[in-house]
């Protein structure tokens, strides 16, 4: 016969923690005979493996956004090959879709919004050297006459 603690271990380890399944935990407590006490320790440690796993997959989420801005701050938009290193690192470090887009969004918005001001930065800095050369030009020619003018 398997060790009722066990079977409880495996039970919590497998279950998702809502209201419901306490209540099913609960009950699937009093079938095997355990005492709070004798739970508790099972309860506990399940409770720290979930707190070190969510622990590790914000560390993986934080190196995700790390990469992914410093792939988008050389080069934006990203190349092919940037995109394939980057999804070989969401599924080493185990991201969803979801999650990616949630942290890529707001970057690449913001990187749009930084290229549209550069852009418009440079259209503007475009036009004003057009406007000096153009009154370069002018100037020159209103020399030239004078200079044709002295000469006659």
């Amino acid at each position: 016969m398997i060790c009722p603690s066990l079977s409880y271990f495996v039970v919590v380890y497998c279950s998702p923690l809502g209201e419901a399944t306490k209540d099913d935990l609960k009950h699937f407590q009093g079938m095997l005979g355990l005492r709070d006490e004798d739970i508790q320790p099972i309860e506990e440690d399940v409770t720290d493996q979930f707190r070190q796993q969510a622990e590790v997959h914000q560390q993986n989420l934080i190196q995700y956004r790390q990469s992914f801005s410093q792939a988008v701050e050389q080069k934006f938009p990203l190349s092919e090959s940037s995109r394939r290193q980057l999804r070989n690192l969401q599924q080493s470090l185990q991201l969803t879709d979801e999650e990616i887009s949630q942290i890529e969004q707001p970057i690449i918005a913001q990187k749009e919004v930084e290229e549209r001001q550069r852009r418009e930065a440079e259209r503007i800095r475009q036009e004003k050297e057009a406007e000096r050369l153009q009154r370069q030009r002018i100037l020159f020619l209103k020399l030239n006459l004078i200079l044709l003018s002295l000469k006659l």
